[in-house]
């Protein structure tokens, strides 16, 4: 069965992104009665990626740099981030679950695209190759 496409306007005054399209919904393989959902953003990550990456704590995230994939795992689910602009969802309630987290994630985005003119790349990117036990072991709880 093919699904029509639901668009939501989630930021008025974003700087990078502003608008989320549901492009399909599927069950979830991993959890029984959740669901997973196919998005994309209104515009391209490709630049930002990198960037978002090191924003969240190295055990949240799982960045394949060659391909500039980021893989978060946030609200209880993985969320991956492609530089097209495509985002997977598993483990979502629904449709709603699925905007009121994006969201979230677009603000991030939003934030760290506004920012990008003040951070230095090459001196503020930690590489999760680059890490030590330590770091791993003050992000845990």
């Amino acid at each position: 069965m093919e699904m029509k496409e639901l668009k939501y306007e989630v930021l008025k005054s974003g700087s990078l992104v502003k608008s989320v399209s549901i492009k399909n919904i599927n069950p979830c393989i991993a959890t029984e009665g959740k669901v997973r959902v196919l998005m994309e953003l209104d515009s391209p990550l490709d630049e930002i990626i990198p960037l978002l990456a090191s924003t969240y704590p190295p055990g949240k995230t799982s960045y394949l740099e060659k391909k500039k994939i980021l893989t978060l795992s946030l609200f209880d689910r993985l969320i991956t981030l492609y530089p097209s602009g495509k985002v997977t969802m598993n483990k979502t309630r629904n449709k709603e679950d699925a905007i009121e987290v994006i969201s979230r994630i677009m603000k991030d985005i939003n934030q760290v695209y506004d920012n990008q003119e003040d951070t230095d790349s090459s001196e503020n990117l930690k590489s999760p190759s680059k890490l030590g036990p330590l770091d791993i072991h003050r992000c845990l709880p």
